[in-house]
């Protein structure tokens, strides 16, 4: 604003408070440089947007002219407000009135739905408006993409894909910084699963730039930033007449995250399959047809896989370690499941005096003992059994019928101790 308006801040302040036109940022001409600016501005807006949404926006309706005394509210003793206090009074006013103003004008601007569809997209005034008039085409192609992908539609899916990515490119901040001018073969390349290290040659770097950041960030994040913003204002965006509506409403966005319509080979990556192309080998090989993580286990002991797994040239040797820690990790998760568990073990007290049975007492390790503690931390004795120093759950302890041995409750996986319990 000060590079627009001048460096006096009084006359800044002025403006901001009196102006109608305070956030839309006048250019003259269509510069490299002032086209630069109008960027920077988007962004900065957008980022104060999202701030005050974060702080406000998911509260209730106030009125308009209690929005600034709200945000008065929420911005006490604030790090923000703390460190405003080391400037001049004149920078103070100018930076508080720019935050009430836009604050006000956003109540003004927008409703209640609208505001908290722009606070649960991550998104500000401008491209939440923009989402706003776009809505019935973009929830349309999002509904479209899950139900295609549900039927395995591959070119419905990169069709709709396609369409809502024309469409949401043109909004800050989905708007990619460079656009390939095939872009919309690269998408169909990246969700058939195909290798898209090969699709430039010579230009690869630039190629897995867009995938990472135009595909796999602003265009997921766009997917996601439509679905919630139609949630809060009660629009549908997928079939919940569906047995599993919740669950597929996500579809389009995995397939544009791990790069593939293969709902099992998704799956496999998101769980750390860390190869796109390894992971589409393994599950179109073994015909995969899992749909949850939980549907990985019963996929890997089934006579299929297993039978595929006994071949010493399957699935690769180049991916066989990568085979090799998704058995191992599936094995280990299926030891760490957690469940309620029930130990007793003998103590060698430190005192000749006794707490009554069920009295709390904690466990305590250090240096590789395990010590018993009254409530207050005072030193009882130490356990004969070796605890796990890594154990993930939880434990709680009291005195047993026993008054020579402690009963402990442990919620966790079955890793509560090193050596069996005595």
């Amino acid at each position: 604003m000060m590079r627009v308006k001048g460096d006096d801040l009084g006359e800044l302040t002025e403006y901001i408070v009196n102006s109608a036109n305070a956030w839309t940022l006048p250019t003259e001409t269509d510069s490299p440089s002032e086209n630069g600016m109008l960027e920077q501005w988007d962004q900065r807006v957008a980022s104060l947007d999202t701030a005050i949404l974060s702080m406000i926006g998911d509260e209730e309706d106030f009125l308009q002219g209690e929005v600034a005394s709200m945000l008065d509210a929420v911005l006490q003793s604030s790090l923000w407000q703390r460190s405003l206090r080391r400037h001049d009074e004149s920078l103070q006013r100018a930076m508080k009135a720019v935050i009430r103003k836009r604050c006000e004008f956003i109540w003004a601007s927008s409703t209640s739905k609208q505001r908290r569809g722009y606070f649960l997209a991550g998104v500000g005034l401008k491209a939440g408006r923009a989402l706003d008039e776009m809505a019935s085409e973009v929830n349309q192609l999002i509904r479209d993409a899950n139900e295609s992908l549900l039927a395995e539609d591959a070119e419905r899916t990169i069709a709709a894909i396609t369409s809502f990515a024309e469409k949401i490119f043109r909004i800050h901040p989905f708007k990619p910084r460079h656009l390939p001018e095939d872009w919309q073969r690269l998408i169909r390349c990246w969700l058939s699963g195909e290798p898209v290290a090969r699709f430039h040659q010579g230009s690869e770097s630039e190629t897995l730039r867009f995938i990472e950041t135009a595909l796999v960030y602003q265009l997921s994040w766009a997917m996601e930033a439509v679905r919630v913003r139609a949630e809060a204002n009660d629009e549908m965006v997928a079939d919940d007449s569906s047995k599993n509506g919740e669950t597929e409403r996500g579809l389009a966005v995995i397939a544009v995250e791990t790069g593939t319509m293969n709902r099992s080979a998704s799956i496999l990556i998101r769980v750390g399959f860390s190869s796109r192309r390894a992971a589409i080998k393994v599950a179109e090989e073994s015909q995969a047809t899992f749909t949850t993580v939980q549907g990985i286990r019963s996929w890997l002991n089934s006579n299929a896989v297993v039978a595929l797994s006994e071949q010493p040239d399957w699935p690769n040797a180049e991916i066989n370690a990568l085979w090799s820690k998704l058995e191992e990790d599936s094995s280990q998760r299926r030891s760490l499941s957690w469940i309620a568990r029930t130990y007793e073990s003998d103590v060698i007290w430190d005192t000749d005096h006794f707490l009554s049975e069920n009295t709390p007492v904690h466990v305590f390790q250090r240096n590789g003992r395990a010590r018993v503690l009254a409530p207050d931390g005072h030193p009882l004795g130490f356990l004969q059994a070796t605890l796990n120093p890594n154990r993930r759950g939880l434990i709680r302890a009291r005195i047993a019928a026993h008054q020579d041995r402690i009963q402990m409750d442990y919620l966790g996986p079955d890793d509560l101790f090193s050596e069996p319990a005595l």
